[in-house]
């Protein structure tokens, strides 16, 4: 059994460093319209930027060795084949993730969609616009890793303690994308998505947290004072994401670290290996690790019916669900109802100028009057909601409309 001790706590400004890692490793893993602008973009860039300095590409060489190695270590995984790793100045890095990239029809209809469903369920305030958190989200990266290109991207001029760091977080990637194929999640608003960008990014987390162990107490002060240097212009290019938003971003990296901790205190790197073969499926395995240890995988729940054309559907899960009930409770309160959920289906339907959300829930205890439907109910009687009770299987279903 290949086991480690478990992750050292970063501080937060380093994990927020880490957290600027982009999610595209999950969305850009299939062709498509974006990955196809991505590679044209990648194109461009080639031609227009010169080769870089022998000195400074003799460097580079050496940090990717060098984090190559401790990754390897690490997963007790080898790596199939080399990694190609490019470091970009801020504007070229932007613009190869497409910072000004302009969203076809479609993908702005799919983007207003899910920010409607979080507007109907009171987590969005307003109408901001989705492809400027798109926009802010590039703008705040700091290292990508492409599964398509088996190539890595970087932020970054020279080689220095914070760059080695993105460079072990993202080669963890890397490593196991080679081994287990990073694969997308599902086109539309799903539990499932934000669980395994959590195995994923929560992988690279820990992975990286063991590597900035290693590191001299000077480039520990580095990374932090860099990390503390970049929080204000982080703090104002996130500012068009909407909070809950930038929650469900943060999710991955936060939760999904403790979620492989969890794994490997319970059985070293093969489970974290055994994770890849067999992805959690709800964030609540990602929150409650125990779930997932023990191989539970919640109920089938029945999506319920709509009223009027469906425009998404899917699970809203437990941190989704988390996040509506801490609007009327604190976070501590909303965790401990949802530590009962088993398991959603939702639907969600135009109805007017607005969108209206329905969700059947069922809990672990099946009961009425337990902790989630009791927080449930009184969530829906705060938020306007109508409630349901189904005495044949013990769900509950809420509709919302906003």
């Amino acid at each position: 059994m290949r086991r480690h001790a478990i992750a050292v706590a970063l501080s937060i400004a380093v994990l927020a460093l880490l957290a600027a890692d982009s999610a595209v490793v999950i969305s850009r893993a299939q062709q498509s319209p974006a990955t196809d602008a991505f590679q044209r973009r990648l194109q461009v860039l080639a031609r227009r930027v010169p080769a870089p300095d022998p000195a400074v590409l003799a460097s580079v060489n050496a940090a990717v060795a060098q984090a190559e190695s401790f990754v390897s270590a690490s997963r007790g995984l080898r790596f199939e084949h080399p990694v190609t790793v490019r470091l970009l100045r801020s504007a070229e890095f932007n613009d190869l993730l497409g910072a000004d990239y302009q969203p076809s029809a479609a993908e702005r209809a799919r983007g207003a969609r899910l920010f409607d469903i979080l507007r109907a369920l009171k987590l969005i305030v307003g109408h901001p616009d989705p492809v400027r958190a798109a926009q802010a989200r590039v703008e705040t990266t700091s290292g990508l890793y492409s599964p398509q290109l088996h190539e890595l991207f970087v932020r970054g001029q020279t080689i220095n303690p914070q760059v080695r760091l993105v460079l072990a977080h993202e080669l963890t990637h890397a490593l196991d994308d080679q081994h287990f194929h990073l694969r997308a999640g599902p086109a539309n608003f799903d539990d499932a998505t934000f669980a395994y960008a959590a195995l994923v990014e929560g992988d690279a987390v820990v992975v990286a947290s063991r590597f900035y162990a290693t590191l001299s107490p000077a480039d520990k002060q580095a990374i932090t004072a860099i990390a503390q240097a970049q929080s204000p212009a982080v703090r104002s290019a996130r500012a068009p994401i909407p909070p809950a938003l930038l929650r469900i971003q943060q999710f991955p990296y936060t939760s999904g670290q403790s979620f492989i901790s969890a794994l490997v205190a319970a059985g070293g790197e093969d489970r974290i290996d055994g994770a890849f073969s067999s992805p959690p499926k709800t964030t609540a395995e990602i929150l409650y690790p125990d779930r997932s240890l023990a191989g539970s995988r919640g109920p089938h729940v029945a999506t319920p019916s709509a009223g009027g054309r469906v425009i998404e559907r899917g699970h809203l899960g437990a941190l989704v669900t988390s996040l509506a009930l801490e609007r009327l409770m604190p976070r501590q309160q909303a965790t401990a109802a949802v530590s009962q959920w088993a398991g959603d289906a939702f639907v969600a339907w135009r109805h007017g100028a607005m969108t209206c959300v329905r969700d059947r829930v069922r809990s672990l205890d099946g009961r009425a009057d337990g902790a989630l439907e009791s927080a449930l109910r009184e969530w829906s009687l705060d938020e306007s909601a109508t409630f349901q009770t189904n005495g044949v299987d013990g769900s509950v279903t809420f509709t919302i409309c906003g």
